[in-house]
């Protein structure tokens, strides 16, 4: 069963997802994304086809969900911007109930479906139940709509490109909140010239939000909130 405030007391690791399409130096290699832990330990995940991706490495992956803890057992995820999905398979192979992924863009959708398919390949497998997995694309503005109000999600992952972190989050913070469940973890990457910003923007959807911790890392800012209980739903 998922319990509330899991996160307290954890410290947050240097960071969450390096997901952001950049370009690729000629001739670099692109690491390979695999799970790192739990039933699909070892399964590759595809990236968005002619787009390259900085994705979290296995080390850094592997300890954001030592990390989350007993907060991914059942827990109800929601991917935003969710590029190849690594982090949503990877909570969803440690004990998460299910996981919506949306994207915008026609090649990261293409990926995650294809992942989603791997995903139940190895579950078939293993004779496990099939993972809950959904994919959806469109603007994340339109939150609501792509969502529908379906669910209450624990764990929100949102990761988009650096320079479309702030406009997206100010139009999306209330929509969220909305969505999550009481208590429910937001986590949040930008660049770190763009964190003092981010975190006005929080405090200015304190009715929302709660700060619970917040991180440098080079140039990567993390900020991790939990939602109030007073706004919202569960």
């Amino acid at each position: 069963m998922y319990e509330n405030n899991c996160f307290a007391g954890r410290e947050l690791i240097n960071t969450v997802g390096y997901r952001n399409y950049v370009d690729k130096p000629q001739g670099q290699r692109t690491e390979l994304v695999q799970i790192t832990s739990g039933w699909a330990k070892g399964m590759v995940l595809k990236s968005p086809e002619g787009l390259s991706t900085r994705p979290t490495s296995a080390k850094i992956r592997a300890a954001v969900m030592n990390m989350l803890g007993g907060c991914l057992e059942d827990a109800r995820v929601l991917d935003l911007c969710a590029g190849s999905g690594a982090l949503s398979f990877e909570a969803l192979s440690r004990g998460a109930d299910s996981a919506l992924l949306v994207d915008q863009e026609a090649k990261a959708l293409k990926a995650l479906r294809e992942n989603a398919a791997l995903l139940s390949k190895r579950a078939k497998s293993q004779g496990l139940p099939m993972p809950k997995v959904e994919v959806r694309g469109g603007d994340i503005r339109s939150l609501k709509k792509l969502v529908r109000g379906d669910r209450a999600f624990h764990i929100v992952f949102f990761d988009p490109p650096y320079k479309e972190a702030l406009p997206l989050l100010r139009d999306i913070l209330p929509e969220v909140s909305g969505l999550m469940a009481e208590d429910g973890l937001f986590i949040c990457e930008c660049a770190k010239e763009s964190q003092a910003e981010l975190i006005k923007l929080f405090q200015e959807c304190s009715k929302y939000f709660t700060i619970d911790s917040e991180r440098t890392y080079g140039d990567t800012a993390i900020t991790v909130a939990q939602r109030t209980s007073e706004e919202g739903g569960a």
